[in-house]
């Protein structure tokens, strides 16, 4: 793509017009297993051009020689790229779990598979009521880290939170920077349009963790709703309207608002891009788990992919041989 492009703005246009693209079709169709591909490539091949444009800017530069506005946004590029590969890697795991017979899927995987932060497909921060509090009057909102693999999205224990980090080299998402890894939890009660100061410790409101079950999703969206907490929301459907995949629900409040039968919840990603990456992973996933199994998006995530006949995952050559193949 980037051989089409004359500048690095054209380049930009065409890879946000293909993201858009692509994003819309496998939205409609999940069973869209190349349109998952595409997206990884898109993001690799970006990611890829972004990189060497870095190596050029910097090319004899040493770090020690240059100034502390320099270094940071030296770390800023750097960080944008990892992210970037990171949502390829995110994609391209979907697509071999779609199609696990396609050999371009098998070997684009085993490249960027050390890039997930496995055991999880994807894992960040994000905003979500707290479950007691769902519906009710006193509804109260808290930023968490979330972790999704092949059976549900939920807010991560404190060993899932340091496994997850961890492999993901501290990235928490492609979109959440360092800075914000280990800030405070943040707390939103919308009945008074209060943010809990950092400083104030709420467990006290946590009561059960949040978790949904994939095989209980039938839609998700991303949607913009005025009353929700600021930031980018993505709203989760429940199938047949139950309280089946959350694992605590005031039930009760909810029947009392009219919204039993339709019964679902937000989520509140810090950014648009975070947003579209968990909405593309939670409609891929569910989707994968309700009509192949949970094995399959499984097996994508198992550490015997990140090899394959001696392909190393840091090797880039040899994913862009294996797209020149397919």
């Amino acid at each position: 793509m980037s051989t089409l492009a004359t500048s690095a703005a054209e380049r930009n246009q065409l890879v946000v017009y293909a993201l858009h693209k692509f994003r819309r079709a496998v939205r409609l169709r999940p069973d869209f297993d190349r349109g998952c591909y595409n997206l990884g490539t898109v993001y690799y091949s970006h990611g890829s051009a972004l990189q060497t444009e870095v190596k050029v800017q910097y090319k004899g530069v040493a770090a020690s020689a240059m100034s502390p506005e320099a270094l940071q946004q030296r770390q800023a590029q750097e960080t944008e790229i990892r992210s970037i590969f990171v949502a390829a890697a995110q994609y391209i795991c979907l697509a071999f779990a779609l199609q696990q017979h396609k050999n371009i899927y098998r070997k684009s995987l085993s490249v960027v598979h050390a890039l997930l932060p496995l055991p999880f497909l994807r894992a960040g921060f994000l905003m979500a009521p707290i479950p007691n509090t769902m519906g009710t009057y006193k509804e109260t909102w808290q930023r968490d880290w979330f972790v999704l693999d092949h059976v549900s999205i939920r807010a991560a224990s404190t060993m899932e939170n340091s496994l997850s980090k961890a492999s993901a080299g501290m990235i928490s998402s492609p979109e959440v920077s360092h800075s914000h890894l280990e800030g405070p939890k943040l707390s939103v009660e919308l009945s008074g349009g209060m943010i809990s100061s950092p400083e104030v410790p709420h467990s006290h409101l946590e009561g059960p963790s949040l978790l949904v079950e994939l095989s209980k999703i039938c839609s998700v969206r991303r949607c913009v709703d005025p009353t929700l907490p600021e930031g980018e929301a993505v709203w989760v459907g429940l199938a047949n309207g139950t309280t089946e995949g959350l694992n605590f629900i005031a039930e009760d409040a909810l029947a009392a608002h009219g919204w039993a039968g339709t019964l679902g919840l937000y989520f509140i990603a810090e950014d648009a891009l975070a947003a579209d990456g968990w909405a593309d992973a939670l409609t891929l996933c569910s989707y994968i788990v309700q009509s192949r199994g949970s094995k399959a998006m499984a097996d994508a995530l198992a550490p015997a992919q990140t090899s394959l006949g001696g392909v190393q995952a840091s090797s880039r050559e040899n994913h862009e041989a294996a797209a020149k193949s397919d």
